[in-house]
């Protein structure tokens, strides 16, 4: 027997060939050495996406079709790979571990060995206020998460175990140990019934190791997921019921997963400057409020959130609307509201437009006295 895989992850998944490359990507980087994911029967590209990762030996690929298939997949990955793998996480294609303090995972690991399995909080992300599925990666997209960690449902746990000391995987959270042992959290804590259950500790502790929940990502993405159903028993979800987590209302923003982000996409450095830069303008301006600002903000012709969902891009600048119109919107002729088409009054004023001038701006200072016209935006445009 050839020497064991130190840490490798588990999954069942269906339909996640949008999201999969960076998922795999970004644990490889925190030291995962190999990847078990059972298709439970998707029908987009997910195998096409796989396939340069199963070549190279680092995803293990097994077709599982059917209903109620996340255990018996889970117990199947255990069978096989019982005496293979020292260390197995057992999370799903939506969750991403954090090493918090250390390079990799198995760095942390090493102070848990006397243990069956360590129990991993969540920190949940939400929607980000994006509608629609956003251009780019889930952690450079998603950065805003529940501002206290401590409770529910972040009290809620995954496991990493040790694969020659788990009898039976009971549930996507926790397993039966030999030796009627059991996991603790990252600080040594027993997780047993006397607190919330096997699936929950007491209270949240991501100081060491975390794992990111980014389940709902847009309200596009979110529809989705609640149409395509759960691997395991549960029914489907009503929206209702995931309102509070695709729009959490307490919140909070983390960039601490950008310095993956750098390292598995090259483009984001540039963008990570670009953002820098308009988070420094952002709070410059909130302290001036400018009259420019004041003067937008009474007319009538800004709705910012009309503004946002039509242009989806300004949600990741983190300006406010009104600033994101005065830095860049007036210069693409990004229309401020339902009663505003700027491309219109521009093409409608030429001379403001050889003059390159903020066409809002332009009908509020002097448009309105010289008897010029606001022109609406019509349907097509709005879309």
């Amino acid at each position: 027997m050839g020497k064991k895989i130190d840490l490798a992850i588990v999954t069942i998944m269906k339909n996640e060939a949008p999201y999969v490359k960076e998922w795999l990507d970004y644990h490889m980087l925190v030291g995962v050495k190999k990847f078990y994911i059972y298709d439970n029967d998707s029908d987009d590209n997910l195998h096409d996406v796989l396939r340069p990762y199963i070549e190279q030996g680092i995803v293990e690929y097994t077709f599982f079709p059917g209903a109620e298939k996340q255990l018996p997949a889970y117990n199947d990955c255990l069978e096989k790979h019982r005496n293979d793998v020292e260390w197995l996480a057992i999370i799903d294609a939506d969750e991403f571990i954090v090493p918090v303090k250390t390079k990799t995972i198995q760095q942390t690991l090493q102070d848990y060995k006397e243990f069956p399995a360590i129990g991993i909080n969540w920190v949940m992300y939400d929607s980000n206020g994006h509608m629609n599925k956003p251009n780019g990666g889930v952690l450079e997209n998603y950065t805003r998460c529940r501002k206290w960690f401590r409770h529910e449902p972040s009290a809620h746990i995954k496991s990493i175990v040790q694969l020659s000391k788990v009898i039976k995987i009971v549930n996507p959270h926790y397993s039966a140990y030999q030796n009627d042992a059991f996991a603790v959290d990252e600080n040594k804590n027993i997780i047993d019934k006397s607190g919330k259950g096997f699936a929950f500790t007491d209270y949240a502790s991501v100081k060491k190791l975390r794992i990111n929940h980014y389940w709902s990502k847009s309200y596009e993405e979110t529809l989705k997921k609640i149409e395509r159903g759960n691997a395991d028993s549960w029914p489907k979800r009503k929206l209702a019921e995931c309102k509070q987590l695709w729009d959490i209302k307490y919140y909070t923003y983390d960039y601490n997963m950008y310095k993956y982000v750098v390292k598995l996409h090259g483009h984001f450095f540039r963008e990570t400057v670009k953002y820098m830069y308009y988070k420094i303008l952002g709070l410059y301006y909130d302290t001036k409020k400018t009259d420019l600002y004041k003067l937008i903000k009474k007319s009538g012709y800004f709705d910012k959130k009309w503004y946002k969902k039509t242009y989806p891009e300004m949600a990741r600048s983190s300006l406010d609307p009104i600033y994101h119109y005065l830095l860049i919107g007036w210069k693409k002729a990004y229309s401020t509201s339902p009663r505003f088409d700027s491309r219109q009054y521009l093409e409608n004023n030429p001379d403001i437009k050889r003059a390159n001038m903020d066409p809002l701006l332009h009908f509020l200072q002097h448009g309105i006295r010289e008897g010029r016209k606001a022109y609406p935006v019509v349907k097509e445009q709005e879309k």
